[in-house]
């Protein structure tokens, strides 16, 4: 990545964490937490996600008993 697609950002830490991340070497840090956050930030969309499909099927009516079955015999008989 080039330098100017990076952005300072200020962010506090418990006391036991900051220990912790003060022995990982200084260029590793800021990876570290990058890679964290990435982390943390897809888990979060896909709860969300997660949860908005939970609200959908709720609003759906339940299919009609074999419908299922039927629709996958129809799409393996299509090949």
């Amino acid at each position: 990545m080039k330098k100017s697609s990076f952005e300072r950002v200020n962010i506090v830490f418990p006391k036991e964490v900051a220990e912790e991340l003060r022995k990982i070497p200084s260029g590793n840090r800021s990876r570290l937490v990058v890679s964290a956050t990435e982390k943390a930030l897809q888990e979060k969309s896909r709860v969300g996600i997660y949860e908005r499909l939970l609200e959908l099927r709720k609003k759906q009516k339940p299919l009609p008993a074999g419908t299922i079955v039927r629709w996958v015999r129809e799409d393996r008989e299509s090949h």
